[in-house]
């Protein structure tokens, strides 16, 4: 190695460890202050400490890890228990995440203009017009001009949808138009305002069992699967749903709620990001309410994710057509460790203790999932 590397390697691992640190604050601050919000329900914090103490730190230590206590109790807060097995926000983020994902092919992958040539057996949203660094395209990726684009959003006879293609999630910076608005100084002004790279669909027409959650915003099914020893596992399901009136999930007002294996909702769903309440007591839904056809989205999941085998861990959005047909809206290479709490299991569920294994000891992922970079360490590569 020259010097010049020595000092390159030297100089990066400053960057990314005060990277790290500043990262790390702000994550802990966030969900200190989200646990404050989450009522205990007569949680003790004696109880907390002694399964603390006893459970928690004794499954960490093989791993000479000591993680924080609140992790756990934030975590943990749906059934009031302390699993030792649930992963810790920051190990997430700034170690797992970089170790099971190349993220820096994330952003690429991920860009919805592209989402229906990797998949293009798996059902979508009707494309009208994608627009891609600056050059707009028909649905069969002709190049047309910025008029032709706005001819076609304005003769669609449903809702159309412009939605940023790169550098989303939760529903941020999708705009509506009803046919009736689609004038040209209007598509032009939102193709103005989205930017060099959006995708505009079809309004999706949902199941009625979605309907009767939300009939104002399309409610969206988060698969989290692994792709791990060449097969895929899917350890959580949830539901979003969003806030009557408004045409996105992500904004205030809003739940999630675990989809247990038989399709039904489970009764306590989380809102807004603060606290859990009994979704069947505000009468919500029931016991009655089943999301049909998950099976087929389970389905379409194991087959579909070892096609981006440079991701092992994934969240993919779905939801159902008036016909109950699975519909995929997007996927996710970096997907929240919210779920964990949501479904009140460890992220991995099963696979947990072999993950952690690997992560820990065996690392069989080093230099498959970045690239032999000379210059650059393992132990570098694995945060960019």
């Amino acid at each position: 190695m020259s010097s010049f590397e020595a000092e390159y390697q030297d100089a990066y691992k400053k960057v990314i460890a005060i990277k790290k640190e500043y990262f790390t604050h702000m994550l802990e601050e966030y969900n200190q202050k989200l646990l404050e919000k989450v009522e205990n329900g007569g949680w003790k914090k004696s109880e907390q400490s002694e399964a603390y103490r006893t459970a928690v730190l004794p499954y960490w230590k093989p791993f000479g890890y000591v993680p924080k206590q609140f992790w756990f109790e934030l975590n943990g807060s749906r059934e009031k228990q302390m699993n030792p097995r649930l992963i810790p926000s920051d190990l997430y983020y700034n170690e797992l995440l970089p170790y099971l994902n190349n993220l820096p092919f994330r952003y690429a992958l991920q860009d919805k203009c592209f989402l229906d040539m990797k998949f293009p057996d798996v059902l979508q949203a009707v494309t009208v017009v994608r627009r891609i660094a600056g050059t707009y395209f028909d649905p069969r990726m002709n190049v047309i001009t910025e008029q032709e684009a706005l001819a076609l959003c304005r003769s669609c006879e449903t809702d159309i949808f412009i939605k940023p293609s790169l550098y989303t999630g939760s529903g941020a910076g999708i705009s509506r138009l009803r046919p009736s608005e689609c004038t040209a100084e209007a598509v032009s002004a939102l193709f103005e305002k989205t930017g060099a790279n959006f995708i505009v669909q079809e309004k999706i027409a949902q199941h009625a069992t979605l309907a009767k959650l939300n009939p104002d915003s399309v409610c969206t099914i988060r698969v989290l699967s692994l792709f791990w020893k060449e097969e895929v596992t899917i350890p959580h399901t949830m539901i979003r749903v969003g806030l009557p009136g408004s045409a996105c999930v992500s904004d205030n007002g809003g739940y999630c709620a675990e989809i247990l294996p038989d399709g039904c909702l489970h009764p306590k769903a989380f809102r807004d990001e603060e606290n859990w309440f009994d979704a069947k007591a505000e009468g919500l839904y029931d016991d009655s309410l089943i999301i049909p056809n998950m099976d087929r989205i389970r389905e379409i999941v194991r087959k579909i994710h070892p096609r981006m085998s440079h991701f092992k861990w994934i969240g993919w959005d779905f939801t159902l057509d008036e016909n109950g047909n699975a519909l995929l809206i997007e996927f996710n290479t970096a997907p929240g460790d919210d779920v964990q709490r949501v479904c009140a299991r460890p992220l991995f569920d099963g696979k947990t203790d072999e993950v952690l294994q690997d992560f820990f000891f065996d690392r069989s992922l080093e230099g498959s999932q970045l690239p032999n970079c000379r210059c650059l360490s393992s132990e570098i590569r694995r945060y960019l």
